[in-house]
């Protein structure tokens, strides 16, 4: 008896044994690393991380830190997409292991957007005040100032400042329409 079941443990030893496994040869990985400013240093929070091919997505934590589990061995790009930052393409090679991959990020250089691209003053002779806003949509504070050469503007108020990030500020244009009438541009 004790041979019978000794000769069926090697049976089922050398069957599940010698099977073919489907990943035989493969082996996968994992994908991991920070997020950097490029200018600080800092890590960034919340930078979308894609991984081509494979369309997996993850997200950065506040530390900074992205990771992707079981990777087939292959070779992948990473995207790292950031509203403000530059796009980032970094190019993995996976063949087992981990692979720390840090990514470093470049902000976009900060512009003041005007939400208006014309004052039109019209022909109504009592309008001589227009106003729009500059806003800043920059992750940072931006110094603006405005200035003009037209004889027919009298005022830009304010016309310099810092706008703080994420903020609108307020311009107002006045005009002089006598010296508009005459020609003065």
């Amino acid at each position: 008896m004790k041979r019978v079941i000794y000769l069926l443990v090697v049976a089922v030893v050398l069957v599940c044994g010698c099977g073919k496994n489907e990943n035989e040869g493969k082996t996968g990985g994992i994908i991991n690393g920070t997020i950097i400013d490029q200018s600080t240093g800092d890590p960034i929070p919340v930078v979308s991380v894609q991984l081509s091919p494979g369309e997996s997505n993850t997200v950065t934590g506040s530390d900074g830190f992205y990771q992707f589990e079981n990777v087939a061995s292959d070779d992948y790009t990473l995207i790292a997409l950031k509203e403000s930052y530059k796009d980032v393409n970094v190019s993995v090679s996976v063949s087992g292991g981990t692979i720390k991959k840090d990514i470093t990020m470049e902000r976009e250089a900060a512009i003041v957007k005007v939400d208006r691209n014309e004052l039109d003053f019209g022909s109504d002779a009592g309008v001589t005040q227009l106003s729009f806003s500059l806003v800043n949509s920059s992750r940072e504070d931006l110094a603006w100032s405005i200035t003009t050469n037209c004889k027919w503007i009298e005022s830009i108020s304010p016309n310099s400042g810092t706008l703080q990030f994420g903020k609108t500020q307020p311009v107002q244009v006045t005009i002089d329409r006598g010296k508009l009438a005459e020609g003065n541009f």
